[in-house]
């Protein structure tokens, strides 16, 4: 958590980054419902944005990667999982998913309850998303030697996934969190609840989804303004039951 001390990075993801994560957005492995609506126009979102700045705020960015990337497509590259589409993930009200390329190794932030278990890790990719407004997500996927050590690993996710909003707290001690078990969609998932908020700063809900099929590992993260009444669990259940099925 000493990561989370010395950043603590807005939520809504700017004009510019979702610029950008357009322009990655043209993988093979995308859809045309990938991309954004052309009517779609953030000036509809009763939501403050807000810049990036050195301002604590209660969740990581998640602006897609720059680091090299996929050329061809994952299910056909060999060694590279399968990932999640835009259009797998809960239903935006207002916007369509923005799809990053998948990339080898770590996003910049990654799903900070259990990023610093995921940096122990080699052989790892990754998958950003976003919307027009204060919704994001991401993806990453673990390969490991043994479908022994995929288990024990998602044990260490799903220990840090489950004490995350204590965890959180020690960074921030004047903030508050919250965590929710919402529980296990299948025998190889499960789908938890993080809530965060620090002074003078936007309130955050952030699901977390982990998975297992044979030696790969998931981690799905999904986050925006608000708190965790308003978030879609049983859409993101689904969602994390197709990251595993996708896996392979």
């Amino acid at each position: 958590m000493n990561q989370l001390r010395r950043r603590v990075l807005p939520l809504v993801i700017s004009a510019a980054a979702l610029t950008l994560l357009v322009g990655c957005g043209d993988d093979a492995v995308d859809t045309a419902t990938d991309r954004p609506a052309a009517s779609a126009s953030a000036s509809v979102e009763p939501t403050p944005t807000a810049s990036p700045s050195t301002t604590p705020s209660a969740t990581p960015t998640t602006t897609p990667s720059t680091s090299p990337t996929t050329t061809s497509s994952p299910t056909a590259a060999a060694g590279v999982p399968g990932f999640l589409l835009g259009t797998d993930l809960p239903k935006h009200p207002t916007s369509a998913w923005f799809a990053g390329k998948v990339t080898a190794g770590m996003p910049e932030f990654g799903p900070f309850c259990v990023e610093d278990a995921l940096k122990t890790q080699q052989k790892v990719w990754h998958r950003q998303f976003g919307t027009e407004f204060d919704t994001n997500a991401t993806q990453v996927v673990v390969r490991l030697e043994s479908e022994d050590d995929a288990i024990a690993f998602l044990d260490v996710l799903a220990h840090g996934a489950a004490l995350c909003a204590e965890d959180w707290l020690t960074g921030f001690p004047g903030g508050k969190s919250d965590s929710k078990d919402y529980g296990a969609p299948s025998a190889n998932t499960h789908v938890y609840g993080v809530y965060t908020s620090v002074p003078e700063s936007e309130d955050g809900a952030h699901l977390y989804g982990i998975g297992r099929d044979g030696n790969l590992v998931t981690v799905l993260s999904w986050g925006q303004m608000g708190n965790l009444d308003d978030a879609p669990v049983s859409a993101f259940k689904q969602t994390t039951l197709t990251a595993v099925a996708k896996l392979a």
